[in-house]
């Protein structure tokens, strides 16, 4: 999350770069905005598997990990579709 902030911080800083550098083109002050920054590699955001809860259905006697509010509140069997309303 920090190196998605950092890339939009430099991002928009540059982007007020290039502003000032149109802005002042002409005069007798000049300002170059130069390149544009390079962007730190971001890692995506997703939860881990060690997060997830395995659940068992009944339907197809079968196990899968899903997340926790899923099986608080009833979830979809994965492999057949069946509605499974019981916590376990």
């Amino acid at each position: 999350a920090m190196a998605m902030a950092h890339n939009k911080a430099m991002d928009i800083i540059h982007e007020e770069f290039k502003k000032i550098e149109r802005q002042f083109r002409k005069g007798p002050v000049t300002f170059k905005a130069g390149k544009r920054p390079k962007h730190e590699p971001e890692n995506p955001i997703h939860s881990g598997i060690e997060a997830l809860e395995i659940v068992s259905f009944p339907c197809c006697k079968r196990t899968a990990k899903i997340k926790p509010i899923l099986s608080m509140t009833g979830c979809y069997c994965p492999f057949c579709g069946v509605k499974n309303y019981e916590v376990e």
